[in-house]
């Protein structure tokens, strides 16, 4: 098993608080867990992500932050993780042209007196590695929203649409949400999007619904699109990073009971789930084994009332998900994990092929 180690000096009922090399353990996990789940473009961008996590560990940044905050909920790094590096990076520019030539710094850096690790030049050559890295990556923002126009159907007043929202949810996992959406245009009706110049813009109207719908599973904001005035909905896929289960992370029991004690360090298993509902879904389907689909969680009448909307509107749902484990002896407890689900998934070690 990889040396990994998730222990934590400083925690809170929300938080861990990772310093030092428990802090870059834990980053050189997530980052390489990031880029071997193979992410499609359904889910959050993995090379932005792994690159912004990397960034994150005192490798990169030298210690000019003292710890690396991770959500207890999600085993991701919390907002404010998040939000440093894309603020650090919008300043990078900025800050390496104001810093004196790396030359310069480290001669300044050795002449301090006894060498000291925490001497003023020391921590401005720190500042600029960090720095220099940073403006070598993507730093954009937790969330972002971008708004495709597809096609435009003058004589229908119709145009057609693609919505991808990035978003760092409220439950802590980072969420992609693609959504096919038509809107035809009437006097009575709020546009949701609107056409200037040839390019399209989303409304507040449309940016509010979506955001607030970011935490609802694809079947519930299907339904909720298709139900505003003025909105024909095609798809709706939600792509996630997270949970990634690390000791002292909230874990599910079915895979609590599948280890011997608690997780050991180096314990590391990181889930990306894929949930869709759209007309040319195959079948319904669940093969996840981390979240249930809303169906499943409603009583009689709402299952019947979904029951309905499937019939309404002609559409299905699907959900999967697949999982990166820190070492090869982990693919085993994996599995067993997901057949006490009622799942088969294909899961990922860090060192070796899918399984």
């Amino acid at each position: 098993m990889d040396p990994l180690e998730f222990a934590s000096p400083s925690v809170s009922a929300e938080e861990l608080a990772l310093e030092g090399d428990a802090a870059q353990r834990y980053v050189d996990g997530l980052s390489r867990a990031i880029a071997r789940a193979r992410l499609s473009d359904q889910y959050p961008p993995g090379k932005r992500l792994a690159a912004q996590v990397s960034a994150m560990g005192p490798a990169a940044h030298g210690g000019l932050y003292p710890e690396l905050r991770v959500d207890r909920r999600s085993g991701l790094p919390s907002y404010r993780e998040w939000t440093r590096v894309s603020a650090d990076a919008e300043l990078s520019s900025k800050i390496l042209a104001e810093l004196p030539p790396e030359d310069e710094l480290r001669a300044r850096a050795q002449r301090e007196a006894g060498g000291a690790h925490d001497g003023i030049w020391t921590k401005q050559l720190r500042k600029l590695c960090y720095h220099r890295l940073l403006s070598t990556i993507d730093g954009t923002p937790p969330s972002q929203m971008v708004v495709k126009l597809r096609r435009v159907d003058p004589g229908q007043r119709r145009a057609w649409f693609h919505v991808v929202l990035d978003k760092l949810d409220q439950s802590g996992v980072f969420v992609r949400s693609c959504l096919d959406l038509a809107q035809t245009a009437s006097f009575w009706s709020r546009p949701m999007l609107r056409l200037d110049d040839d390019a399209v813009r989303e409304t507040q109207a449309l940016r509010t619904i979506i955001y607030r719908l970011t935490s609802l599973d694809a079947e519930l904001t299907f339904v909720r699109l298709a139900d505003t005035e003025g909105l024909t909905i095609e798809r709706v896929i939600k792509g996630t990073v997270g949970p990634v289960y690390v000791p002292g992370v909230a874990m599910p029991e079915a895979l609590r009971a599948e280890l011997p004690g608690p997780p050991a360090p180096g314990f590391l298993m990181a889930t990306f789930g894929l949930d869709m509902a759209a007309g040319d879904v195959a079948e319904d389907g669940d093969n996840d084994p981390v979240e249930d689909l809303l169906t499943e969680r409603l009583d009689p009448e709402g299952q019947a009332a979904y029951a309905a909307a499937r019939q309404r509107y002609g559409y299905r749902v699907y959900k999967d998900r697949k999982l990166v484990v820190s070492s090869p002896a982990l693919v085993d407890v994996a599995h067993r994990f997901c057949a006490r689900m009622g799942t088969r998934n294909v899961v990922y070690a860090l060192r070796g092929g899918a399984t």
